[in-house]
């Protein structure tokens, strides 16, 4: 027994070797340009590596550690990042076009000038990441944590992002058209010249939200909540707002029916829009619907509108 016992102590640290990941001389933590394709590094502990350009194109990280690591211009592409630890980490340029980031901890990162189309996302906590200039085309974000991120001229077109939680988010000249935010949480985001054209914020949270110069035409907002949220020069022509709380907003210059749009001289070229046949389009070219929608005192709507017998006043 004692023999067993000896050659067991043995061999336990050349089986333990066996089972770690194969990875360059020297790496971690320098593993700047690695060929690291299609490894699998799941549970790999890679906090603050130099991963930067380095090839993790199919590569199995999940439940990785990779908190403050440099992961800029790196290439991810379908890579697994499954449930990671990637807080603080630097992700600008990455590539990461059908990555899987559901369930990962992105809180403070960088994903600046980032690809991520297709991604998965779901359940991500991306709290006060910068964003800007992400692409998050046909992504998947439902549920994700976006509260604080900077969002600034992201482009997610067609993204799932039911749920999502984007309060106090600055999503300002970002493309969000046809995307899906029903039931998104976006209390106090700035949305200030965004396209939300045709997207879906149905039963969303916006009170406080600044929307001022945003286009949401054809949107479907019907039982959201905007209360003493900056509509301002919005274009919500077309827009369904039936059920909308309004009160203390303020609609000063938004633009809420065809011939505001004519007379504004506005043409819609989101891609979105474009690319409908000629009968689609045709249907979205209406008035706004505020059937039922919700009013006060402190709502400010544009000069010369007609408040619809439809809306509900309410002290």
């Amino acid at each position: 027994m004692a023999r067993f016992a000896i050659l067991a102590l043995l061999l336990t640290p050349i089986l333990l070797a066996g089972c770690q990941p194969s990875l360059p001389s020297g790496c971690p933590p320098s593993c700047l340009e690695a060929d690291l394709l299609g490894k699998d590094l799941g549970e790999a502990e890679l906090s603050g590596a130099h991963l930067a350009e380095a090839n993790l194109r199919n590569a199995r990280l999940e439940r990785a550690n990779l908190s403050g690591a440099d992961l800029s211009g790196a290439l991810l592409t379908e890579a697994n990042l499954r449930q990671a630890r990637l807080s603080k980490a630097i992700l600008i340029g990455a590539q990461m076009k059908k990555a899987n980031l559901a369930g990962a901890d992105l809180t403070d990162a960088n994903l600046t000038g980032s690809t991520l189309s297709g991604a998965d996302l779901t359940g991500a906590n991306l709290t006060r990441a910068t964003m800007t200039g992400t692409i998050l085309y046909d992504a998947t974000l439902v549920g994700i944590q976006l509260s604080g991120a900077d969002l600034r001229s992201i482009y997610m077109s067609k993204a799932r992002m039911s749920g999502a939680q984007l309060d106090g988010s600055n999503l300002g000249g970002s493309v969000l058209s046809g995307s899906d935010l029903s039931g998104a949480v976006l209390v106090r985001a700035k949305l200030s010249g965004a396209s939300l054209n045709m997207a879906n914020l149905s039963s969303a949270m916006l009170n406080n939200a600044f929307l001022e110069g945003a286009s949401l035409y054809a949107a479907t907002l019907s039982g959201a909540s905007l209360q003493d949220a900056r509509l301002m020069g919005a274009n919500l022509v077309g827009a369904d707002l039936t059920g909308v709380d309004l009160r203390g907003a303020d609609l000063t210059g938004a633009l809420l029916t065809l011939s505001d749009m004519r007379e504004a001289s506005v043409s819609i070229t989101d891609p979105q829009v474009a690319q409908l046949n000629e009968k689609k389009r045709l249907a979205l070219a209406r008035d706004a619907d505020l059937g039922g929608v919700k009013y006060n005192r402190e709502t400010r709507w544009p000069v010369r509108f007609s408040v619809p017998s439809t809306a509900v006043f309410m002290e």
